[in-house]
Order: structure tokens, then C-alpha cells, then sequence
């Protein structure tokens, strides 16, 4: 997943969120990954919905970006 985000932005800043099911140590881990190997403008943590921690389940990690105006 990290691959595609950086052939996707290249060197661009980055606007991030990283999303999780019930899994607040992952993410913060994911989200420390991310601020090292992205030119991350701004980034956010939080958590799925009910439905979406339901549907996916327990454990479950997300990744939204888009590449920021420079």
C-alpha cells in the first residue's frame, strides 16, 4: 500500500488520514511509518465508523491521501 502512495504523489506533500478498527497501536505505528517515509503536509488519526469496524472487522487499517497543492 505504501509503494502505490508513493508512485502515486512521487515527492509531493501529502495529506493523509490513517484510519483503524479498534486498533489504536497499529495505527499510531502506521501513522509514524507514513510521517517518515511520505513529505506528509498534514496528517490525521481515527477511527472507522461502527459499520465500517463491523463490516471490516477488528484490527483493520485504512489509508486515505491526496496530494497537497505545493
Amino acid at each position: 500500500m505504501l509503494e502505490k502512495i508513493k508512485s502515486d504523489v512521487d515527492k509531493k506533500p501529502v495529506i493523509v488520514a490513517v484510519m483503524h478498527a479498534y486498533a489504536p497501536e497499529p495505527a499510531k505505528n502506521l501513522m509514524g511509518r507514513l510521517i517518515r517515509e511520505l513529505n506528509c503536509r498534514d496528517i490525521w488519526l481515527t477511527e472507522f465508523s461502527p459499520l465500517m469496524g463491523y463490516a471490516c472487522g477488528t484490527g483493520t487499517l485504512g489509508i486515505a491521501y491526496i496530494a497537497a497543492e505545493s
